[in-house]
């Protein structure tokens, strides 16, 4: 048997007219494909391998592709054997091509066939996942219920659903066809009402009380300015051009001196309301901050 596959491999390449300048090439690569079989015969899959892609790599020809497409059989590398064996059927072969190639190709699709039978599958199912449910098999990216085709071994499947994530393993043998349920880890959902922000008792009040001196504040102005305007306007008949006999200007003065107190209230309380406005404002603003970030009440430890 390995004689004749020797010759075999050797009439795949020496049978066909090879350039003179592909002379070299094509003696290096019968002499790596004569190692190749020898490796092969004696179950030393892996190593064979490679030497029957360096051959093919140095003079291609269907015979070294078939035995290439049967090593990675031998290894389990059953996804990879059927790429290499569907390469080779589609492989153009010259009509002028020896025998062998044409045979070789035949053999590569009729082994196909059979492969792609003993390649096993598994469909995952998910079991209290959502529409967005990812499925990761073997740290490549899989579709969630459809068939997917795996290498026989073990492999690792892990699904990821909303900050869930559930792992399961599964070892696969040739020809199964297999159904993998996985259940995403139940949640229990949040049944707290949801927390609503209220205004704290201190800055509603000291927004009450600085917006209360703010109005009384302008309303006393409001009366100063009518007080002033009196006192310079409305002067008796004996004052001639705004000057009057002094025995009428301490009534006026005392006229002019509640225009100007009233003044100077109405400023007080419109600073003073201001002040304690923007406080009460910073106030409520904090404690809504802090009842955010805590889920606590604010800085005064009560509410409404």
């Amino acid at each position: 048997m390995t004689r004749l596959v020797a010759v075999l491999l050797f009439f795949a390449i020496a049978i066909v007219p090879v350039p003179a300048k592909a002379d070299t090439a094509g003696a290096q690569a019968i002499e790596r494909g004569k190692a190749a079989l020898a490796l092969y015969e004696k179950g030393q899959w892996a190593e064979a391998l490679v030497e029957f892609r360096a051959a093919d790599a140095l003079y291609p020809s269907p015979v070294f592709a078939l035995y290439a497409a049967r090593c990675l059989a031998k290894l389990d590398r059953l996804i990879e054997a059927k790429v290499t064996f569907r390469a080779l059927s589609d492989r153009q072969i010259d009509s002028s091509a020896p025998e062998p190639w044409r045979e070789a190709q035949r053999a590569g699709r009729a082994e196909l066939v059979v492969l792609e039978a003993e390649i096993p599958s598994v469909i995952v199912t998910v079991k209290g996942g959502s529409s967005t449910a990812t499925l990761r098999v073997d740290d490549r990216s899989e579709g969630i219920g459809k068939r997917i085709e795996l290498d026989p071994g073990r492999h690792r499947f892990v699904v990821r659903d909303r900050g869930r994530e559930q792992r399961e393993s599964l070892v696969l043998e040739r020809n199964a066809r297999r159904n993998l349920v996985i259940e995403l880890p139940y949640v229990e959902p949040d049944r707290r009402p949801p927390e609503t922000s209220q205004p704290s008792v201190p800055g509603l009040i000291m927004v009450s009380v600085g917006g209360t001196a703010l109005i009384a504040g302008v309303v006393v102005g409001v009366l100063a300015l009518r007080a002033g305007s009196a006192t310079t306007e409305d002067l008796p008949d004996s004052c001639v051009d705004r000057t009057c006999p002094s025995s009428r200007r301490s009534e006026i003065e005392e006229d002019a001196d509640g225009a100007r107190s009233l003044a100077n209230i109405s400023t007080g309380l419109v600073i003073g309301g201001a002040i304690v406005t923007a406080a009460g404002v910073v106030t409520l603003l904090v404690d809504k901050k802090s009842a955010r970030t805590t889920g606590r009440p604010g800085s005064f430890g009560f509410r409404f």
